[in-house]
């Protein structure tokens, strides 16, 4: 019964949102979205994919909607997968400020939005490469993650001139749509600077979580740099790292990063290699038993056949840490993506 409401919510408020063909250009709704299918084999589960043996899935169906006026934005973003029902990934106002009438280099946020840190965190799955994200920059891996989710509910403020970016956000903290346990926020803030091919990106978090009826310091800050072009293609690297509250009394001290180089071949064809790393506590690397570890290659190549359909096939290879020690882990991914 809860499927079938959610799905019903979605259709009243497509039919209520998208505006009648005559109505004003200020009037109208955008509605955009994209479906990735995918077929996946893995052999032994790894954080990102946690599924031992072969399966079909959807991981991505998402319908976005757009509402702009000349003082407002109004967007929304509904997401269905193959495990979950539809859940709203994206819900807030963007107001910008205006010098006369021209518009400023302010923009005030408030909502649901995806949080400002580096630049894999509020990439779009739609314009990746790579079917996923870099280990360790992905939500709640195996539950220790540095970010709970890449979502979260507050306030947020942008600013962009030139070739510098910032950002400046308040939110909740537990991740989407979950409500806050305690008094404590967080904090983010990105800064952005292009020097040329070069941009490098600063990222920090200030927060706390209740620990046993105490609060205790749960923070992380990352660097980051992007080089365009770089060969032909583009060029990422970014590392994280933090102070995680473990216990009332003790921390662990999670660490993560990636290189990627991603480079159009010309006729619709692309490739990417990526190596990433993640540790949920640096104190005992190789560790038996230390389960979250996980380092190693991963290989993308796409085909895009016009703006709509694009074929993406990846293989990963990450070295995983369980019960036995450090193993390999290797998953093949093969999927569709279509967007309108």
């Amino acid at each position: 019964m809860r499927r079938v409401s959610k799905c019903a919510f979605i259709a009243l408020l497509a039919a209520t949102l998208v505006a009648p063909a005559g109505a004003a250009p200020e009037e109208r709704v955008v509605i955009d979205g994209y479906l990735q299918a995918r077929a996946v084999i893995t052999e032994r589960p790894s954080g990102v994919y946690d599924i031992e043996g072969s399966t079909f899935t959807i991981r991505r169906a998402r319908v976005r909607f757009r509402h702009a006026t000349e003082i407002a934005r109004f967007v929304v973003e509904l997401e269905g997968t193959a495990r979950t029902g539809p859940v709203i990934r994206d819900a807030y106002v963007q107001i910008p400020f205006h010098i006369g009438q021209a518009r400023g280099p302010f923009t005030f946020w408030v909502g649901q939005f995806q949080i400002p840190f580096g630049y894999a965190v509020p990439s779009s799955s739609r314009q990746n490469l790579f079917p996923e994200l870099p280990v360790g920059f992905v939500e709640d891996t195996v539950g220790l993650a540095l970010f709970p989710d890449l979502r979260d509910v507050g306030l947020r403020l942008s600013f962009e001139m030139g070739r510098t970016q910032a950002d400046l956000a308040v939110v909740n903290g537990p991740g989407l749509a979950d409500a806050d346990p305690n008094r404590s926020k967080e904090f983010y803030a990105r800064i952005k600077r292009r020097f040329g091919s070069l941009e490098a990106a600063l990222s920090g978090r200030i927060s706390n979580q209740v620990i046993a009826g105490v609060d205790r310091q749960h923070s992380i800050w990352g660097i980051g740099a992007k080089v365009t072009p770089s060969f032909g293609g583009e060029f990422t690297a970014e590392f994280a790292t933090g102070r995680d509250a473990a216990t009332a009394t003790s921390h662990t001290t999670p660490r993560t990063w990636y290189i990627e180089y991603d480079r159009p071949l010309g006729g619709g064809w692309l490739v990417g290699a990526r190596y990433s790393s993640f540790d949920p506590d640096i104190d005992n690397v190789g560790v038996a038993g230390n389960t979250g570890e996980e380092r190693g290659a991963a290989f993308a190549l796409a085909y895009q056949f016009d703006e709509h359909l694009r074929l993406t096939g990846a293989l990963e290879f990450p070295r995983v840490t369980t019960s036995l020690g450090r193993q390999t882990a290797t998953a093949g991914i093969f999927q569709t993506q279509y967007s309108f």
